[in-house]
């Protein structure tokens, strides 16, 4: 008998007295998002995408997508055009405890204030990151309608963007920063918004909890994951469960969507970039605006301001600077960015200790649990149930106080 099976013989008669241990703590938020030692999940965007259409397998949204390198100056009406891709989504993650949901998003450059560009205008804070998150997804499809802009998000102004809830997706809360302190003072500042019934937090100091929510930003320029130069904004958020309307943390098997975007930092502007972006050529388009666009081209089908995108046209983050459109007017032609595709996930698996994910917790599992024990893991994977990166005999007995769930 090897000595792992011995471990697991020995335990095996008191496994219906263990009770799971709550989950660790295995996030900081201290701006860095730091995988080796940190238990966020990664969304992307085959595997949590709706709808999935070719999307990537290992990011949460295309790198360095040339809308993301370009300043639209709508007072002059002139592109700024930049040598960063400042306003570029690359990666967003979820981890989750009892108490609350992190999210984390890297990439975007734009909120920072000590950022040295091609110009003034584009330098320095330049621009703000939203979040968007559906705390009461409907599993089913809506009809295809979209959510009017001015209903979707009131943070540091009103933003041009439409959300579609084409696949379930309707907006009910926001996290959005405007502004990160990363040397040159000003302290930082962002909001969190609940959209029905509305309400919003007053701003956020950076590193400073108010009503249970924490964030924090840094810049990484070792950033491997933004392959065209390495260097991205890292930011970090905790929001209490009881700030989403839920008691504690949801009950097995409960989704939430996600989507985010980034605009200037002045109302009436639409995005540089949204996530997920499914690949072009679709109506689910990665957003790159160019002044004038028709939002999703004269078809309504196709992306028409991206360079990669069908017509090719000249990128740069649109100011709609007239609000010619009509706001109770909500189409891919109104002028105003749609945001169609987003992120689902599960906070709370059915069962613990199912490591293959298919709703139950049996011999399966024990399998790859065994595979791993005594082994250094990622945290919060392969059985990991304390988040300090080794599976052991602690991590046994969580495993096995679920042993049997979902059977």
């Amino acid at each position: 008998m090897t000595v792992r099976s011995a471990v697991v013989v020995a335990a095996l008669g008191a496994a219906c007295s263990l009770a799971p241990t709550a989950s660790a703590q295995c996030v900081s938020v201290n701006g860095r998002v730091d995988r080796a030692v940190e238990g966020w999940t990664l969304l992307t965007e085959a595997a949590n995408c709706v709808p999935s259409i070719g999307g990537s397998a290992s990011s949460s949204d295309a790198v360095a997508e040339s809308s993301g390198f370009n300043w639209w100056d709508g007072i002059n009406s002139v592109n700024v055009p930049m040598n960063d891709n400042r306003g570029d989504i690359i990666q967003l993650f979820w981890y989750a405890d009892s108490q609350y949901l992190y999210l984390a998003c890297t990439g975007p450059t734009l909120p920072f204030n000590s950022f040295t560009d091609n110009g003034p205008k584009a330098s320095n804070d330049q621009g703000d990151l939203y979040i968007v998150l559906d705390a009461s997804l409907n599993s089913g499809t809506d009809p295809i309608v979209n959510t009017p802009a001015v209903g979707s998000t009131q943070c540091f102004g009103f933003r041009a963007v439409d959300f579609s809830n084409t696949f379930g997706f309707s907006p009910s809360h926001v996290f959005a920063v405007q502004f990160v302190d990363n040397g040159n003072g000003g302290g930082g500042r962002a909001k969190f918004e609940s959209l029905s019934p509305y309400s919003a937090t007053p701003d956020i100091p950076q590193q400073n909890e108010t009503a249970g929510i924490l964030w924090h930003a840094t810049l990484n320029s070792s950033a491997a994951y933004d392959t065209r130069n390495q260097n991205a904004g890292e930011f970090e958020v905790r929001i209490p469960w009881s700030s989403l309307g839920f008691p504690g943390r949801p009950g097995p098997g409960f989704q939430i969507g996600l989507a985010a975007f980034t605009a200037q930092n002045f109302a009436s502007s639409d995005a540089y970039d949204s996530a997920p972006g499914i690949g072009n050529g679709t109506f689910f388009e990665q957003i790159g605006d160019c002044p004038g666009d028709q939002d999703a081209g004269p078809s309504g089908t196709l992306g028409a301001c991206d360079a990669g995108s069908f017509g090719a046209s000249q990128p740069g983050a649109n100011f709609v600077a007239s609000l010619t459109f009509q706001q109770a007017f909500v189409g891919p032609q109104d002028e105003v960015d749609t945001i169609a595709a987003h992120f689902r996930f599960v906070p709370t698996p059915i069962c613990q200790g199912d490591l293959d994910f298919n709703g139950v917790t049996n011999t399966a599992d024990l399998v790859l649990f065994l595979g791993a024990f005594g082994t250094n893991v990622p945290p919060n994977t392969l059985g990991d149930s304390d988040c300090n990166g080794v599976v052991n005999t602690l991590d046994l007995t969580a495993f096995l106080g679920a042993f049997g769930c979902g059977a």
